[in-house]
């Protein structure tokens, strides 16, 4: 795992091509289950990108430039709920 101590966020996700898991859970302060829950494409209008590979026990693959992209449109957006009649 890279050491990202000292860097800001954006500097962090521009650091290397590829990131793991563990390097966003240490880049964003968050665990892999927060960045889970943020992918969803039903709740969010702009989801966190999901990863390219995804390995059990080796850590998920992510496209750093996807994730820097994504960072930089947040706030998180909430879609809008419908009621189901």
């Amino acid at each position: 795992m890279a050491s990202f101590q000292g860097m800001t966020i954006e500097e962090a996700l521009k650091s290397e091509p590829v990131l793991k898991t563990a390097d966003l859970e240490q880049i964003l302060k968050r665990s892999s289950r927060t960045l889970c829950r943020w992918q969803d494409e039903d709740l969010f209008e702009n989801p966190m990108p999901k990863p390219f590979s995804a390995c059990r026990n080796s850590g998920n693959n992510y496209d750093s430039g996807k994730i820097l992209a994504w960072f930089q449109s947040l706030p998180l957006r909430k879609k809008k709920q419908t009621l189901a009649r």
